[in-house]
């Protein structure tokens, strides 16, 4: 009879190891809802964990984002816009551009 219930155990184990593996984030999601319904002590710990993890940034994952939009901006294409001189008019519609293609990977990150 001990060795049914201890290969039963292992069998558990076995199984929510399998689960935590696969599970998809919309479950995750209902199981901590479920576990924060359920117990107060555990559902600040969620909320800790929670603000830890996504307060955290990758201030080189950012840097890399800037780098790649400011270097996909068409040199040629901004001397085309910018006028004779560098002290010339430069239009709206290229500050427009260029603005659009940093604020791209900065609202990714937001």
């Amino acid at each position: 009879m001990a060795g049914t219930r201890k290969n039963q155990n292992v069998r558990g184990k076995e199984m929510k190891r399998r689960v935590l593996e696969e599970i998809n984030a919309d479950d995750a999601l209902a199981v901590l809802n479920i576990l924060a319904e359920r117990d107060a002590d555990a559902s600040r710990k969620i909320e800790e964990i929670a603000v830890e993890y996504l307060s955290e940034v990758d201030i080189e994952d950012i840097a890399l984002r800037v780098y790649h939009a400011l270097d996909g901006i068409d040199v040629d294409e901004a001397y085309d816009r910018a006028g004779s001189s560098r002290y010339d008019y430069i239009h709206l519609s290229l500050k427009g551009r260029a603005w659009r293609k940093l604020r791209v990977p900065v609202d990714q990150e937001a």
